[in-house]
């Protein structure tokens, strides 16, 4: 399960992100049960708002909000995926090695924690 990840939304490639327009948002909670990655919650204002960390971009949310208050934005660097799983499994690797290397200088590189 991703969830149990820190920022779940960097491990899929996904062109786009939730954008969420305040102003039409009554709170209904609707995109909150939703969610399958619980990435959305009722802020204090009364206001649903999406933890990117965790948004992977599905849209599931979308069509669930009443009052059309959110909408998917592509996001501005294209994620293309790979053509069969020789060229996944290189991209995963050549990504494992440059996190191993950033980490040997900075130990908390690539550890975002969860905001709750």
């Amino acid at each position: 399960n991703l969830k149990k990840y820190a920022n779940p939304a960097q491990f899929i490639n996904s062109n786009y992100f939730v954008g969420i327009d305040e102003n039409l948002c009554t709170g209904c909670a609707e995109c909150v049960t939703r969610c399958h990655m619980d990435a959305n919650k009722i802020n204090e204002s009364g206001v649903s708002e999406t933890d990117l960390g965790y948004c992977i971009g599905c849209g599931v949310c979308v069509p669930s909000c009443p009052e059309n208050a959110r909408f998917l934005m592509k996001k501005e660097e294209e994620s293309i995926p790979p053509k069969d799983f020789i060229e996944l499994y290189q991209s995963i690797t050549k990504r494992k090695k440059i996190i191993q290397e950033k980490r040997k200088v900075d130990k908390n590189y690539g550890k975002i924690y969860r905001i709750k």
